[in-house]
């Protein structure tokens, strides 16, 4: 949660400002928060997931944030360039980045209103566990 909402305030001060230092500081604070996500999403899969899908999961990972950029630099330089479309004027790199910065903010906020039994399912079936065993 915490590096999901570094990650969103980092861009959107990367993207919002146009003072150069301002800019650095935003996406070295986006980029060292999205350093720990690349780190422990591994380790997350590896605690968490299942066994028979552990690998699914962990090329899914992988491929959605090459993918992702790749098609977010695509889309916005297609877009960008087409003036015949009407949306050069509104639609910059800045709006490319506008995206993932919303998605991580909803993401970090969805998952401090949640409960940890949600989040965490293993301590919720070590729970269960405990209850019925009672």
């Amino acid at each position: 949660m915490f590096c999901a909402l570094s990650n969103s305030v980092g861009t959107f001060l990367f993207i919002g400002t146009t003072n150069y230092y301002l800019m650095v500081l935003g996406r070295a604070f986006s980029g060292l928060s999205q350093a720990i996500i690349c780190t422990y999403i591994p380790v997350w899969i590896n605690e968490f997931a299942q066994r028979s899908r552990q690998t699914m999961w962990m090329g899914l990972s992988q491929a959605m944030g090459i993918l992702g950029g790749v098609t977010g630099a695509v889309i916005g330089s297609m877009a960008a360039d087409n003036k015949e479309l009407g949306i050069a004027s509104w639609f910059t790199w800045r709006t490319t980045l506008l995206f993932p910065a919303s998605y991580f903010l909803k993401a970090s906020l969805t998952w401090s209103c949640c409960p940890n039994s949600i989040l965490d399912t293993q301590a919720r079936e070590k729970e269960e566990q405990a209850q019925g065993t009672s």
